[in-house]
C-alpha cells in the first residue's frame, strides 16, 4: 500500500486520542494507548506484544500498520461508517482483530516460545503478559523449588538497524541437591573451556560438577573451619549455578540461559 495523504486533523472535530480511546474500549484493558501525537496519529501496544501505528484518515478510510517482530511492517485500511471518533475507533479495533493480530501471531517469537514453554509445564502454571514479555510460573509440588521461564523480544543494541530477536531464559530457585542434579542431567553441558578442568572444591559443588561435567568454578572462598569452598559454577551462556551453603533443605539455584532445547528439557525434567 502506498503512503497515503490523510485529512487534515485541524479541519476535524476530534484528535487522535480520542480515536485511540474509542479503539480500546473494543479491544480491552490489555491495550495500552501510546504518545498521541498533535493531530491524527498514535499507536495502540498490548501487554502481548502488539504494536500497531494508527496513520490516520482520508475521507472515512481508516488506516493503520503494525510493526511486527521481524521487522516487517503490515499496512491495512477499511472504511468507517461515519468520520466520528467512536466509529474511526471501532473501525480500527477491526482492523486490529480482523487482520494485524493475526500477522503478528505468525511472527510472534514471544508467542512461539510461550508455546513451547506450555506444552511442557504442568496444567496448574500461570503465564502472565507484561509489554511483551511472556512470564510462565510455577511450584514444584511438595518442595520449596520455583520454577519462572521468562521470553521477551530484545535487541543486542540500541542502534535502529540492530534486529529484534525473543530473547528467554528460565530459572529454578530453592531446589534440592537431587532436583538440581536431575535439571543439569537434562541439559547439554558440552564445551571446550578449559576451565571445565578447574578444581571444585566442597561436597555440594562436587555433586554439581558430576551432573553435568562441563560446569566450571565460579566463586570460590575459604569458609572458616572447611577450607575453600565453591559457591558457584557456569557454561558460559548456558547454564548458571549458585550454592547456597547455608541453606541445607535447598540449596541450589539455577538458571538455563541460550538453547530453546535446553530451556524445554529443563523445565520437563523438573515437572
Amino acid at each position: 500500500m502506498s503512503r497515503t495523504v490523510l485529512t487534515d486533523a485541524r479541519d476535524l472535530p476530534f484528535t487522535a486520542s480520542s480515536v485511540l480511546g474509542a479503539a480500546r474500549s473494543t479491544l480491552g484493558h490489555d491495550w495500552m494507548i501510546h504518545t498521541a501525537y498533535y493531530g491524527m496519529s498514535g499507536s495502540l501496544r498490548s501487554h502481548r506484544g502488539h504494536n500497531i501505528h494508527f496513520l490516520g484518515i482520508r475521507g472515512r478510510e481508516v488506516y493503520a500498520v503494525a510493526i511486527l517482530d521481524d521487522g516487517t511492517r503490515r499496512e491495512v485500511s477499511a472504511t468507517a461508517d461515519t468520520v466520528t471518533a467512536d466509529a474511526i475507533g471501532r473501525t480500527l479495533a477491526a482492523l486490529i482483530t480482523g487482520d494485524l493480530e493475526g500477522a503478528h501471531a505468525k511472527v510472534s517469537g514471544t508467542r512461539m516460545i510461550a508455546a513451547k514453554v506450555a506444552c511442557v509445564a504442568p496444567d496448574y502454571a500461570l503465564t502472565r503478559w507484561y509489554h511483551g514479555e511472556a512470564l510462565t510460573t510455577w511450584e514444584i509440588p511438595g518442595s520449596f523449588a520455583e520454577v519462572e521461564h521468562r521470553t521477551k523480544v530484545t535487541r543486542d543494541s540500541y542502534l535502529d538497524d540492530a534486529p529484534e530477536y525473543a530473547a528467554s531464559h528460565v530459572t529454578f530457585r530453592h531446589l534440592t541437591v537431587e532436583q538440581a542434579r536431575t535439571v543439569l542431567r537434562a541439559i547439554r553441558t558440552d564445551n571446550r573451556d578449559p576451565r571445565r578442568k578447574h578444581p571444585v572444591y566442597g561436597t555440594l559443588a562436587e555433586q554439581m560438577r558430576a551432573a553435568a561435567p562441563g560446569l566450571r568454578p565460579g566463586d570460590t572462598y575459604d569458609r572458616h573451619g572447611h577450607g575453600p569452598t565453591t559457591a558457584s559454577l557456569f557454561v558460559d551462556n548456558v547454564v548458571d549455578v549458585h550454592l547456597h551453603l547455608l541453606y541445607r533443605e535447598a540449596p541450589v539455584n539455577l538458571t538455563v540461559w541460550g538453547s530453546m532445547d535446553n530451556q524445554l528439557r529443563a523445565m520437563a525434567a523438573s515437572v
